[in-house]
């Protein structure tokens, strides 16, 4: 029998996520020969895709006793150690994988996130400034390292990068450090608008909400303007989330500054409308209905009835007992030649016990 064969049907069979049946040919394989490191490899990642990981970790072991020089085998097995929570032995082997491939950025990302773990990031008071702990400091070194890898464009793993320099840096209350690496990556591309998001928010937390308002003002007008065409290669997920982040941010800060009170609530319904649940909280309020209902009005009075009409199914989304909202929606239909849905409106309205909507179905809709 050829191990060839063997081999290659586990791979397609694992392809088509027929995982044990893969195994069984990977293992037929080794028997025939059983000096061949990349099938105790294959073995072992599909061994992982089980969740049975002492013995993917065991295989990657082999394969790293017959073939020490490959270094995606040391990549792997650290994985798997620093899921099972050992994190050291996970260091170890990303550090293996760097010695023999020192221009790999997902290692020193993955190594990074292994001194990150040894953190105690729970223990978080971004206003006392700490000394970095020696875990710290490698994953700074590691994270930087990996920054500097990165391509022209961007992957998630740059982003994962990056939040994790800032996290840490605010975690020991490094206030200065953490603007300055944000600074010196706007200094080679003022338009990105990640790391505009971090100074944004950094500013935010320091009550600096004039320079926090400009950042997140760019924010907005980048992501919006060049959600999926600029040099990101990232899910439309994370645009939507920077997206929804930086409308609420502005609204707390047009809020605190007592400026743009009608744009504080059209900020946190885009910010909604981009699932940011932040938002969600504050519209769920019962407090939020009469600057809801105030703005629906504003709107309707200005003449912008389709955005009246959004602002009210917002109102209604969260507030369906809102008997005025369907009063103010009726008489918008009603004004676009719409009666049928204006008298239902009404006919709500008045179920809920308002008033002037019963005075409305009386004389529009019979």
């Amino acid at each position: 029998s050829d191990p060839k064969f063997f081999h290659a049907r586990g791979l397609v069979k694992g392809r088509l996520n027929d995982l044990t049946s893969a195994i069984d040919d990977f293992t037929q394989a080794i028997e025939l020969n059983p000096n061949n490191d990349s099938c105790f490899y294959d073995r072992a990642i599909t061994h992982g895709k089980l969740n049975e990981y002492s013995a993917a970790i065991n295989d990657l072991t082999k394969a790293i006793d017959i073939n020490p020089e490959d270094d995606k085998y040391f990549y792997a097995r650290g994985s798997l150690e620093a899921y099972l929570g050992n994190h050291d032995s996970a260091i170890a082997d990303q550090t293996k994988a760097i010695e023999i491939n020192p221009h790999n950025r997902t290692y020193y990302s993955n190594r990074g996130t292994f001194y990150y773990r040894k953190i105690d990031i729970n223990d978080f008071s971004h206003k006392i400034e700490r000394d970095l702990s020696e875990d710290a400091k490698q994953a700074i070194f590691n994270y930087k390292k990996a920054i500097e890898l990165e391509p022209e464009i961007k992957t998630d793993e740059y982003f994962h990068s990056i939040h994790s320099l800032y996290v840490i840096f605010l975690h020991f209350g490094l206030r200065k450090e953490a603007l300055s690496f944000i600074n010196e990556g706007l200094d080679k591309n003022p338009n990105e608008y990640y790391l505009l998001d971090l100074r944004a928010n950094l500013y935010f937390m320091f009550d600096e909400f004039e320079k926090s308002l400009e950042d997140t003002n760019k924010v907005i007008e980048i992501v919006t303007a060049d959600s999926f065409t600029g040099p990101f290669r990232i899910s439309v997920e994370r645009f939507r989330s920077k997206l929804g982040d930086a409308y609420k941010r502005r609204s707390d800060i047009n809020r605190k500054l007592n400026k743009d009170p009608r744009g504080f609530l059209v900020d946190l319904i885009k910010a909604y409308k981009q699932g940011n649940s932040g938002a969600k909280d504050i519209l769920s309020h019962s407090l939020s209905i009469g600057y809801l209902i105030d703005l629906s009005k504003d709107e309707y009075q200005d003449g912008d009835t389709l955005n009246a009409l959004s602002y009210l199914e917002v109102l209604i989304e969260f507030h369906p007992t809102t008997g005025e909202a369907y009063l103010i929606k009726g008489s918008i239909n009603y004004e676009l030649g719409n009666k049928t849905e204006a008298c239902n409106n009404w006919k709500k309205a008045s179920e809920l016990g308002n008033n002037e909507a019963t005075e409305a179905l009386k004389k529009y809709c019979n």
